[in-house]
């Protein structure tokens, strides 16, 4: 499953709502957004983020475009987030997983151009966002 809009090659995590899920590795319950994998039958198996090796990864979620545009330019390595929309039964993306380096450095570029006046309450750091 992948998003229409984004990379064909992009990577996909999914957010995952079953309480039950669980990482095919190692074996965690905690995690809500997991990496498809295929395995050596023929389906797929899900990696928790650490898993996968995504962990270092953070949140970016869907709102700016101009800012997204920039973090991933910017960022060496990112994953679209989808969740399901039960509303219309279908993924839809929830942001993108990127490099916390590439959004801080995003941020300040833009402050300083002073082309989004949203941005200028996150240029202190603290553009952390709220998970879904």
């Amino acid at each position: 499953m992948k998003p229409r809009d984004s990379a064909p090659d992009a990577l996909v995590v999914f957010s995952v709502r079953n309480p039950d899920a669980r990482c095919a590795k190692c074996d965690d319950e905690t995690t809500r957004w997991f990496r498809l994998i295929p395995n050596a039958a023929g389906s797929q198996d899900a990696l928790c983020m650490r898993c996968s090796g995504l962990d270092d990864l953070v949140l970016l979620p869907t709102g700016n475009p101009r800012l997204t545009r920039r973090v991933k330019a910017r960022s060496t390595r990112s994953a679209a987030l989808v969740a399901w929309a039960r509303a219309r039964k279908r993924y839809e993306r929830a942001g993108w997983l990127v490099e916390e380096g590439a959004i801080q450095e995003t941020v300040k570029e833009l402050v300083r151009e002073g082309r989004d006046p949203r941005l200028r309450k996150l240029s202190d750091g603290s553009w952390s966002f709220p998970l879904r």
